[in-house]
């Protein structure tokens, strides 16, 4: 019995491990399939569909906007309104001095390009009158100037080079010949080159002369402000740049002349702009876009977040497929699931934040509007008080929750084709059972 005892005992405590599964053991490293997962055509053709149609979009309200708005970029130092709207402290009186001075750009131009025998007007007083009172015209004249101007220019630089090979010719030394015909090509190529920069930054000055389209001055504006948060993640610089913004804010505010152009990271005597400073001023000209055109905001983000639900949800589709079933999903089938879902897509990210708004709006007129009624308001505001901390616990929860699984909504929805309140519960939950899980994953 001993014997078999110890048999038994042997038999069950001797285990052969053959293979390791890294991938359950280290469960985290799931994540860098995402790389493996975003190289396929069919996602990359979806996103890139997206992008066209939303440019799209911004160039249709331009055309009919831009002669209705009174977007301007102040032309002596480049600010455009996003950047004004975040450091100036009078935001309308820098809205009609930036307006002023590009009226008086555009008269000042007029006068020395239009002005002659040959040209759009006799005199100076009537170029003036025209840029007043017909800015468009006169823009179109003085840029068709530009080009004539420009292909003169050129022109003559071609004719001077032809003369110049015909006397090289002359000489009879066939490598001297040679080498000033070098240096003949390689002179006009550059006076070439000038004159067409020139003829670029003359050109760039000259749409500074006008109303700007809201669309291309957010993209502008938006565009710089990525770029350095992208620089800013390659130096290493998250936390930095706050110093800088705040340091010219108050600048412009005591009326220091604004910087030339926009906030750049690694200038000198700067702290530089970091990552988190450079989503901020992102966060700027969203609320600039929101704040000061609101009609123009509402027509170009609603008909944007439709699209990109359908394509948000119709590449979470195929990445879903993909990583579930390693099927490589094509445009049309994901296509017609994001259009199956798209308000499920679009629904579920702004449930919490409608939720929240109605919450917070209950709160403050139950509690704050009615603890104004003088005598009885502050017995009131005694009474629910608790209310208002309830309101402000749920509203934290839908806030630090949103921020936290909004991005775990739509694959709910692309790898279950739920709807909106499972994956809002599944989104919840997730980072509630799992917070240090959702947090390094994020």
């Amino acid at each position: 019995m001993a014997d078999e005892s110890q048999e038994a005992r042997s038999g069950t405590d001797a285990h052969e491990i053959r293979h390791v599964n890294w991938r359950e053991v280290f469960g985290f490293t799931q994540i860098f399939k995402g790389f493996k997962l975003s190289r396929h055509m069919t996602k990359i053709v979806i996103a890139l569909a997206a992008v066209i149609l939303t440019w799209g979009l911004g160039q249709v309200l331009d055309l009919v906007f831009t002669p209705l708005s009174a977007v301007y970029v102040d032309p002596e130092n480049n600010m455009s309104e996003p950047d004004a709207y975040w450091c100036v402290a009078d935001f309308g009186g820098w809205q009609k001095k930036a307006e002023k001075d590009v009226e008086a750009g555009l008269v000042k131009a007029a006068s020395a390009e239009l002005v002659g025998k040959d040209l759009d007007y006799e005199t100076s007083a009537k170029a003036e009158e025209a840029a007043k009172k017909e800015a468009r015209k006169v823009r179109s004249q003085l840029y068709e100037r530009l080009e004539k101007s420009l292909k003169k220019d050129v022109d003559k630089i071609e004719a001077d080079r032809k003369d110049a090979i015909k006397k090289a010719e002359d000489e009879k030394d066939s490598e001297k010949r040679d080498e000033q015909k070098d240096a003949i090509n390689k002179g006009a190529l550059n006076a070439t080159r000038a004159r067409y920069k020139a003829g670029a930054d003359a050109d760039a000055q000259m749409q500074l002369l006008g109303k700007q389209g809201p669309f291309d001055t957010f993209v502008t504006y938006e565009r710089h402000y990525f770029r350095q948060a992208v620089g800013a993640i390659l130096h290493g610089n998250v936390f930095t740049g706050f110093a800088t913004v705040r340091a010219q804010r108050q600048q412009v505010q005591q009326g220091v002349p604004p910087f030339a152009g926009r906030l750049q990271a690694g200038q000198p005597g700067q702290d530089p702009l970091g990552l988190l400073a450079s989503l901020a001023l992102m966060g700027y000209g969203i609320i600039w876009l929101a704040a000061t055109h609101w009609v123009y905001a509402i027509l170009l983000f609603v008909p944007m977040l439709l699209i990109w639900s359908v394509a948000g949800g119709a590449i979470a589709r195929a990445a879903a497929l993909q990583a579930t079933r390693d099927e490589k999903a094509g445009i049309t089938e994901c296509v017609k699931f994001g259009l199956k879902k798209v308000l499920s897509f679009l629904a579920s990210p702004l449930v919490p934040v409608v939720v929240f708004l109605v919450v917070g709006l209950l709160t403050a007129l139950v509690v704050g509007l009615a603890g104004t009624i003088p005598g009885f308001g502050g017995i009131w505001l005694g009474i629910t008080f608790g209310l208002a901390l309830i309101g402000g616990v749920i509203m934290a929860f839908l806030l630090i929750g949103l921020l936290a699984g909004g991005l775990l909504m739509a694959p709910t929805i692309a790898v279950e084709g739920s709807d909106t309140f499972d994956a809002c519960t599944r989104s919840y939950q997730f980072v509630l059972a799992r917070p240090w899980r959702a947090g390094i994953y994020g």
